[in-house]
């Protein structure tokens, strides 16, 4: 089983959004809070990414995640979550309208996922494309869309 603390979670996200900001020009905020169960980061527009490092360690070390998650390290599953949150922000830029409807969940996910892939390094990609597998999987199991 994989181990990580708290200070390296919070670390690796200011890094991977300090470096998206600066390959994209972008001004992307972090923000630290308790988020439900099962969420380890969320988008909250226009421009702010708001992750809880507590969710993030748990599921990173749970056997589960690390057998069929596809994620070798924390620093890879960190600059996905943040690539794909990152996505979600510059799709509500384009399609403000599904964050305030329903029925758009799983359009939302689909574009995030597609628009988040341009901010992630070349070699992580199958990683990316194995944990966008897993995570659109677990939203259909939960009926979360």
């Amino acid at each position: 089983m994989k181990t990580t603390h708290i200070g390296e979670v919070r670390r690796l996200i200011r890094r991977h959004v300090k470096t998206i900001n600066e390959k994209f020009k972008l001004n992307l905020m972090v923000k630290e809070e308790k988020l439900d169960e099962g969420f380890q980061m969320v988008a909250e527009a226009p421009q702010t990414i708001v992750y809880d490092p507590n969710e993030i360690k748990n599921i990173f070390n749970d056997p589960l995640f690390f057998d069929q998650g596809g994620v070798s390290k924390i620093s890879n599953l960190i600059e996905i979550l943040v690539a794909h949150e990152t996505g979600h922000l510059m799709d509500y830029r384009k399609n403000s309208f599904l964050f305030y409807n329903e029925g758009y969940e799983e359009q939302m996910e689909l574009n995030a996922w597609e628009i988040g892939e341009q901010y992630i390094r070349e070699e992580l990609r199958d990683e990316y494309e194995s944990f966008r597998d897993f995570s659109l999987d677990s939203y259909r199991r939960s009926k979360k869309f």
